[in-house]
């Protein structure tokens, strides 16, 4: 049955037994349904790639950020930027090692402290939230909380992510879907105060943000229940992506390895 409009579309669950989807599980069912056959339907987790160089890149910055929100407001962030990641620097050696890591952490760090997210009052890290949406429980944790205006008590959601792949696109439903589910899935004391979802783009340092509405909320349910409708197969056919040359799962595609033959 499908959720209907307003606050009713939704209900949070705290029950262990009831299994949950995780939003890296959606993205991979709609971006390559063989994707996600391979990784969540087959369990083929051992051919999944988390050393590649985009997912270091984004554990790297998504940490440091995270230390930065917990400190005390300052008047030079790129400072405080720099001092959290020379802590964090002896413990990512091949991390630093790489031709890119390093240089590119650096640049993003100095893009963070220009921008406007940089200056963000914090209220709450790592906001656990769950929803259900079209009969699918989704959990997961929302990266930022913060005062999203200067009017008091008025929230944002803020996710980050290291480069714009995923938000390239006219549709705020598409662009924001991530921090519209976890909208969605927010504890009573955060959801009755959010109005704001935002992204923040590492690589570009680039500060999205949308005024949640119902039609985007509409809009958003509908996107998530399509997606659903694939994870029943029978087929699960391959589809070209940006994603595709970081893939783990290249050598069971008929269609990356056509596609690379021809080039």
């Amino acid at each position: 049955m499908r959720p209907r409009s307003g606050d009713d579309q939704l209900e949070l669950f705290g029950d262990p037994s009831d299994p949950a989807w995780s939003y890296s599980r959606l993205k991979s069912l709609r971006r390559c349904a063989l994707e996600y056959r391979a990784r969540w339907v087959d369990g083929e987790q051992a051919l999944f790639q988390p050393g590649h160089i985009d997912v270091q890149a984004g554990r790297v910055l998504h940490y440091i950020i995270r230390e930065y929100y917990r400190s005390p407001t300052t008047s030079q962030p790129h400072r405080l930027l720099i001092e959290k990641y020379e802590k964090l620097a002896p413990q990512t050696a091949a991390w630093k090692e790489d031709p890119q890591g390093e240089a590119r952490t650096l640049a993003a760090l100095r893009l963070f402290a220009d921008s406007r997210a940089a200056r963000f009052r914090p209220i709450s890290l790592e906001v656990p939230c769950k929803a259900r949406i079209g009969g699918t429980l989704f959990a997961g944790q929302a990266d930022l909380v913060y005062e999203a205006s200067e009017r008091p008590g008025v929230y944002g959601i803020l996710e980050f992510k290291l480069n714009d792949v995923e938000v390239r696109s006219e549709e705020a439903a598409e662009a924001f879907l991530q921090c519209i589910i976890y909208y969605f899935g927010l504890p009573q004391e955060f959801r009755k105060c959010t109005e704001v979802v935002g992204i923040y783009v590492f690589d570009v340092g680039r500060l999205l943000e949308y005024k949640i509405d119902q039609v985007v909320s509409e809009q958003a349910i509908r996107i998530v229940e399509t997606a659903l409708q694939r994870a029943a197969g029978p087929d699960f056919p391959p589809t070209l992506n940006p994603f595709c040359s970081s893939c783990g799962y290249q050598t069971l595609c008929p269609v990356y390895s056509r596609d690379r033959d021809r080039r």
